[in-house]
């Protein structure tokens, strides 16, 4: 896989501090895509396109760092440690990509799943973990309810930012959990398209990501969502999210699944696609 971020990305899972890290967003879709493709598995579409190029690196924060928190302490270390700088306090961070130009640059995006009151853990504002002190923070993400079930394993090859060639693991969200979180982006942009809500640029790329990992499904995938979905069935933004797929790809004409055209590269099913979509969130 040759992309600008990979060594960035190497440079952190490398690192042991890194476990409890979590890579979503849309350089987790390019690794699960370029694993897939190296070890040729059947996916339920065949062909399915590209996904899109990013600068950002958005991680999920696993909710025990903030209990263990010398585990927690350790991932800000590495952070430091390869000079990343808060561009808002203790979530979000940046560095440029090499150091003799300033632009652009690498990105860090802190997230967290809503904790629940048994756990213990601390909300205020956006922020989870505030008060935990491990002056890290996870933006919440109410739709990242089961982003730490049954995650995904997948092996990483390249050259560290020092040249160094390692290969390492990295963890991303069980499809199931990384659907539901890319519906809800999705709507959110479109809610931004009927002027609901204020517009941020590129948030049509959400719902050409929902297309992407749900074509990217493998067969066991599919055998085991009922499985991976059953502890959820009664999270109240889970019946939610299922309406705002409808509303986004309830027909081919619709305006989620037309802006999935306008970025694909390669021809696209819409009736294999919107079937598995509904299967896999239980509608």
């Amino acid at each position: 896989m040759n992309d600008p971020l990979l060594p960035h990305l190497l440079d952190i899972i490398t690192d042991p501090a890194s476990e409890g890290l979590i890579l979503t967003g849309g350089f987790g879709i390019r690794i699960k895509q370029a694993s897939l493709r190296a070890t040729e598995a059947r996916t339920l579409i065949p062909v399915f396109p590209e996904a899109r190029a990013t600068q950002d690196l958005d991680f999920f924060l696993s909710l025990s760092l903030f209990v263990q928190k010398e585990r927690g302490t350790a991932v800000r270390a590495l952070f430091d440690r390869l000079q990343y700088t808060e561009y808002t306090p203790q979530y979000q961070f940046g560095k440029p990509f090499r150091s003799e130009n300033p632009e652009p640059k690498v990105k860090i995006d802190l997230l967290a799943r809503s904790p629940s009151p048994e756990e213990g853990i601390r909300v205020k504002g956006p922020r989870v973990g505030s008060g935990a002190g491990i002056e890290l923070h996870g933006r919440e993400t109410p739709e990242g309810f089961a982003v730490e079930e049954r995650l995904l394993a997948i092996p990483v090859s390249g050259a560290r930012s020092d040249g160094q060639e390692v290969t390492a693991q990295v963890l991303v969200p069980h499809p199931y959990a990384w659907i539901n979180l890319k519906v809800k982006a999705a709507h959110d942009w479109l809610r931004m398209e009927r002027g609901e809500i204020a517009r941020k640029p590129n948030s049509e790329k959400h719902a050409f990501d929902v297309y992407v990992l749900t074509a990217m499904l493998t067969e066991s995938e599919l055998e085991a969502m009922e499985e991976v979905r059953a502890p959820y069935w009664n999270t109240p933004i889970r019946s939610e999210i299922q309406n705002y797929a409808f509303d986004l790809f309830g027909s081919e004409q619709s305006q989620g699944f037309q802006t999935v055209v306008q970025q694909a590269n390669v021809p696209t099913d819409y009736a294999t696609f919107y079937e598995a979509l509904r299967s896999v969130l239980g509608s």
